[in-house]
């Protein structure tokens, strides 16, 4: 510091080299102006060190107020523990009772505990913010390696999606395929049956041609004996609908939520759309052609039900079974609306399994392909509050008994129904069309206000618009999405509904009938009276061979087991 002058000789415009350092005043001072500082009152008692000291010092402005310009900070209030210029004392502090020179205060001050304390609290404060420079440089250094670690997760995520998705494309290439090839060889055999029809036709009608020439008439008879027999056998085929087939439709559903559902891409469906302009009709020729070939009062029906045994439930005793279906191998599933269970049974009648659900389940269908059953939870309500509150899907594997996913609905599912690639669910005066997978594709009114749809059964035109359905007061058939006829016979509460595989109706009531109509909406018989101890019946379901039917009976809590006689 050899170039550095004397400050206050400077004020003079003198240039007096310095020697000394005053701490209190940061200022350098000559020879002249260090022995006037040691002679005056006021700074007699200041700190002077040599020039070379002076540079390890630290440069800090801590005797200028902040408050007052060119005014140092030479009072201390004890009461405020504040330093304070004398503009301060008369502004701020003038009625506190000690007020002191910072001289007087500083008085053996390194040997004080307030120095000791603060440089304590420093060196406490400088090693926790140096631990937390270390644990900042850390959290760092592991954000970078997570967010790379993240990386090549996503990465693999989505070379993993692009694997699924390839098999997936693979799948549905082979559903339609598959679909195709039915389809195809459906509309072969239409092809190959009509074609030796008609060929046979043709034949015989060219030699009763040629013999209404001559003057044969025991051949001529013969043969047109024949042609009349093979004319009868086609125009029955034909009004059979052994010979019409409908177009096809192939389609191809997205699937829009594909981390949520075992079909990434989406499902290929297959429905029959009915164009009444293409239908094939037989043209009438007098009285012979009267009638109809399929004429339910000629059937060789069952006459009677037959019990043969009851399904091996939990063994609780508090069962209240509402729902039914038989799988594909046989397997029964059924839906205990009370304790939150769809239990299955052996085809033989041996309780298996049994899978818990969040809701009460009340009605149930089977997707055969996947061996999936899917069942409509309504939850602990009454059916009037059904217009105001939501429901649920819930899918299940039956293999494993398993829950697979829920699906959240905007109304309360009661009523289940599969129609080709269609999932039916009735609700309050409604019933929805929903495609395979849960998604709602439409609805269809009642037409009947206050009519919870309980129980649907298609009819066997595999249409989605042409339907039987059971409410808490009415059997209803309905064609072409619009209610026809109701059935005033029924005078109890109708429940379960199915149909065998002749097309007649079978009809449970809570009053412990029994019914049996025809499809013309005539009571045929019924099979059981309501006075045989089977108490109020619920759900109905036929086995896949038809020559069962299992009741839901004893108000759901057993299930009979009838064999068709």
């Amino acid at each position: 510091m050899s170039s550095v002058f004397c400050e206050p000789c400077q004020t003079e415009e003198l240039s007096s080299p310095a020697i000394k350092w005053c701490t209190n005043c940061e200022e350098a001072l000559c020879t002249e102006c260090e022995r006037s500082h040691r002679k005056s009152k006021a700074s007699r008692n200041h700190v002077l060190v040599d020039l070379l000291s002076a540079k390890s010092l630290p440069k800090v402005k801590v005797q200028e107020c902040l408050s007052h310009e060119e005014q140092k900070l030479d009072l201390f209030c004890i009461d405020h523990d504040e330093l304070c210029c004398r503009l301060c004392m008369t502004e701020n502090h003038r009625t506190c009772a000690k007020v002191v020179p910072v001289d007087v205060v500083a008085k053996d001050v390194k040997s004080s505990t307030m120095v000791a304390h603060v440089l304590q609290q420093a060196d406490d404060l400088r090693n926790c913010l140096g631990n937390i420079l270390e644990k900042a440089e850390k959290e760092s250094k592991e954000i970078d390696r997570q967010g790379k670690e993240i990386s090549e997760q996503v990465s693999s995520y989505k070379n993993h999606i692009i694997d699924l998705l390839d098999e997936a494309e693979q799948s549905v290439k082979s559903d339609i395929e598959e679909v195709c090839t039915k389809q195809r060889t459906n509309v072969t055999g239409i092809q190959e049956q009509a074609l030796d029809q008609k060929t046979k036709i043709e034949s015989y009608l060219t030699n009763l041609q040629a013999l209404s020439s001559t003057d044969s008439n025991e051949q001529t008879f013969l043969f047109a004996h024949y042609l009349k027999s093979l004319l009868s056998e086609t125009e029955s085929l034909i009004e059979s609908k052994r010979l019409t087939f409908h177009s096809q439709i192939i389609s191809f559903e997205a699937n829009k939520d594909i981390l949520s559902s075992e079909n990434i891409i989406g499902e290929i469906g297959s429905t029959i759309k009915s164009n009444e302009n293409e239908l094939i009709t037989v043209p009438r020729h007098g009285a012979q052609a009267s009638g109809s070939v399929y004429d339910n009062s000629t059937k060789d029906i069952a006459k009677k039900l037959e019990f043969t045994s009851r399904l091996e439930l939990t063994g609780s005793g508090n069962e209240q079974i509402r729902g039914i279906a038989v799988s594909k191998n046989g397997k029964i599933v059924l839906c205990d609306h009370k304790s939150y269970y769809v239990l299955l049974c052996s085809a033989e009648g041996k309780y298996l399994d049994k899978c818990n659900v969040k809701r009460q389940p009340w009605n149930i269908v089977i997707l055969h392909d996947l061996n999936h059953a899917v069942v409509s939870l309504t939850g602990n309500i009454h059916f009037a509050s059904l217009v105001s509150v939501s429901g649920h899907l819930q899918f299940i594997d039956i293999n494993t008994m398993t829950s697979l996913r829920e699906i959240k609905l905007d109304f309360v599912p009661l009523g289940l129904a599969l129609v080709g690639n269609y999932i039916l669910a009735g609700t309050w005066n409604q019933i929805y069309i929903l495609s395979a997978n849960g998604s709602s594709v439409g609805s269809e009114k009642t037409n009947r206000s206050r009519c919870p749809v309980t129980y649907i059964a298609p009819k066997t035109s595999g249409s989605v618009d042409d339907l039987y359905y059971s409410t808490t007061d009415f059997l209803l058939l309905c064609s072409d999405g619009n209610t026809m006829q109701s059935f005033p016979f029924v005078s109890g509460r109708p429940r379960g509904i199915a149909l065998d595989d002749q097309g007649y109706i079978y009809l449970a009531t809570r009053e412990g009938q029994l019914l049996r109509i025809s499809l013309e909406g005539k009571l045929c018989d019924t099979l059981i009276e309501g006075v045989e101890g089977y108490g109020s019946l619920w759900a109905i379901s036929f086995s896949n061979d038809y020559k069962q039917l299992f009741v839901v009976t004893e108000n759901g809590g057993s299930v009979s087991v009838f064999k068709l006689k």
